[in-house]
């Protein structure tokens, strides 16, 4: 494996913290420098990712100076001395958190052929009247077929968990276990983690903030079981 091989599952890893491409947050859509040029960072608006491996990216650019104070002021959460890191490892596929999976049918509706509206006719005494409607088989959707269970079991996405009692999304925390999984790595994480802003996780030279929930919701929500690394 070539050193460019190596750095592929890094780079895969950095990109899941991405905007998806084509999103209207242009900047986000890619991994970016920040003001200092000693840091790459990539960011959706809900998490951020920074390294200074600097090395796992081609023709990267500085963060637009309107966006650089937030970026800054995480770095100097990041290289603050004081912060205390605690090593604990968690799996969140040991949580039960399945739900059904719905599948959609997508057939050209065979009444108005995709087109979402049908044509009305009406006959009067001295004339005929046309016009277009909502179609009433697919109700201007196009296509047909009624929501059905696959058999299948997935992650429920608006499941929510808790480490030290912060509520987190299951989105969230099944992307960090992804990119660890990436790079074959444990996750590091604060060891007095913060329910009102950002979190610090570690996954090898990966540093990765997460915004907590701010409220339940309602839910049951589990609380997320540590092993001490080593431990069975």
């Amino acid at each position: 494996m070539s050193r460019d091989d190596k750095n592929i599952p890094y780079r895969d890893a950095f990109y899941l913290f991405c905007e998806s491409p084509g999103a209207p947050r242009e900047w986000m859509t890619k991994p970016f420098l920040s003001k200092d040029g000693k840091w790459a960072v990539a960011t959706d608006g809900f998490s951020m990712i920074f390294t200074k491996r600097l090395e796992l990216f081609d023709d990267i650019k500085k963060v637009d100076p309107k966006y650089d104070k937030v970026v800054s002021s995480h770095i100097k959460e990041i290289a603050d001395p004081s912060r205390v890191i605690q090593t604990k490892e968690f799996d969140l596929e040991l949580v039960p958190n399945l739900m059904d999976e719905i599948i959609y049918p997508q057939h050209e509706c065979p009444e108005c052929h995709g087109e979402g509206e049908v044509e009305w006719e009406y006959s009067g005494k001295s004339r005929e009247y046309c016009s277009d409607f909502t179609c009433p088989v697919c109700d201007r959707d196009g296509t047909e077929g009624k929501p059905r269970k696959s058999g299948r079991q997935i992650p429920d996405p608006n499941k929510l968990f808790k480490i030290e009692n912060v509520i987190f999304s299951d989105l969230q925390l099944r992307r960090l276990l992804t990119c660890a999984q990436l790079i074959e790595s444990k996750v590091i994480y604060n060891a007095v983690l913060n329910p009102k802003g950002a979190n610090i996780f570690q996954v090898k030279d990966f540093y990765i903030l997460i915004m907590p929930m701010s409220t339940d919701r309602g839910q049951k929500t589990p609380q997320i079981k540590f092993k001490k690394l080593g431990e069975n």
